[in-house]
């Protein structure tokens, strides 16, 4: 009998063929060392796959249901796959119940789908060693698998988060002319309540959500949006998750306005916080909230973001906002018949409420001016060779 380190190394690299070769990724929604998940959004007839080092008559199959309609409900793909098994005690097989070893699979018909299926395993002399490979190999696989795939199938995701750096790298160059952090931040439109009542630049109440100055609060920005994109993107469709992110941003930026809570607002948390409200009406909507692993890996997510909600210098207005507009799309966009009403009513208040943000805008337009803050700005854009538009700014300010 093959030891547990053969198994273990056979189990990653099958995994690794199947990452390599036919585009899975790796999910892990087990405790069980055993078993090791795979996802294929884009493969209709085996989308989810398992494998495992245990004999196949020894599996719960009811568990592994279970599993599957978990992942089904996140992915958005049929709870349908093959079970495959590396341990040579299997005694019963069938069309989705495999069987594999070196040389062998119990059910030839699989390698119409998988043809090199039957020369991954192999023995080997020292089944450590072969475990530390497969393990490394796997990692570079899935590293550079995970890149591919999220540009293929989260487009919004990966743009913004690359917009998100590019200009993070920008405010790097502005501050090695010895610009000030908060100077950057305005001048790569960041929420500056002067600017856009008196020089009408209203567009800042989009553009804010992009300008990150400091790095901790970039990385932290970035892994929340690579959490909640990869599910919500997936099940919201791009479109509709692009509209909830900039709704977000927009309504905790006018949230900002009203209150006069920051003097300079940067930062796309109020769009992630949008993305966390239509997260948890999802949760609701599909019932997955009833499962209780997949309850805790997006409590995680949920964890993430109420932690930077925390962090110094961050506006809970904007976040606020964020999370209700989050809250009142997810309803919107939904999709189960007997939410009808729900959804007139609910696209009824995201309209009312709008209306109202801009109507309570209008009556909050003034702001203390601090002259020497945008005078400051307007040097800024002079020292870096825009002397025209910073002429116009300081005619709009009356400076």
């Amino acid at each position: 009998m093959d030891s547990k380190s053969q198994y273990g190394a056979w189990m990653l690299e099958l995994a690794n063929y199947f990452v390599k070769e036919h585009g899975y990724q790796v999910i892990t929604i087990s405790k069980n060392q055993a078993e090791m998940w795979l996802v294929n959004v884009e493969n209709t007839k085996n989308p989810i796959m398992m494998i495992t080092s245990e004999p196949i008559e020894s599996l719960d199959e009811m568990l592994l249901l279970k599993h599957r309609q978990s992942l089904s409900m996140v992915f958005n793909v049929p709870a349908q796959g093959i079970n495959l098994s590396v341990s040579q005690e299997n005694d019963f097989t069938n069309e989705k119940n495999i069987a594999i070893g070196p040389d062998y699979v119990s059910d030839e018909a699989i390698l119409r789908d998988y043809p090199r299926l039957k020369t991954v395993l192999k023995h080997s002399q020292n089944p450590e060693r072969s475990l530390n490979k497969a393990l490394n190999g796997l990692r570079r696989n899935l590293q550079k698998a995970q890149k591919q795939a999220q540009r293929k199938l989260l487009p919004v995701t990966s743009t913004i988060g690359t917009v998100l750096l590019v200009v993070f790298l920008i405010s790097r160059i502005l501050l090695t002319q010895g610009i000030k952090l908060d100077v950057t931040a305005v001048m790569l439109g960041a929420y500056y309540k002067r600017f856009m009542v008196d020089a009408h630049q209203y567009w800042r109440l989009i553009t804010a959500g992009f300008v990150h100055i400091d790095f901790f609060h970039l990385m932290m920005n970035l892994i929340a949006l690579r959490n909640l994109g990869t599910i919500m993107e997936r099940v919201m469709g791009s479109k509709k998750f692009l509209f909830t992110l900039l709704a977000g941003i927009i309504f905790g930026n006018m949230f900002v306005f009203i209150t006069d809570e920051a003097a300079v607002g940067l930062g796309i948390s109020g769009g992630l916080f949008a993305l966390m409200g239509a997260m948890i009406v999802y949760l609701y909507e599909s019932g997955a909230f009833k499962n209780r692993r997949m309850l805790a890996q997006i409590g995680n997510i949920l964890f993430i973001n109420l932690f930077i909600s925390m962090l110094p210098g961050i506006s809970f207005m904007a976040h606020l906002g964020g999370f209700i507009a989050g809250i009142l799309l997810g309803f919107v966009f939904s999709s189960r018949p007997d939410w009808l009403e729900l959804r007139k009513y609910m696209t009824f208040l995201f309209v009312g409420m709008i209306v109202g943000l801009a109507i309570l805008m209008t009556q909050r337009a003034y702001t203390e001016p601090d002259l020497v803050f945008d005078k400051t700005v307007i040097k800024a854009w002079k020292d870096i060779g825009l002397g025209r538009y910073a002429d116009w700014l300081a005619h709009r300010l009356s400076l």
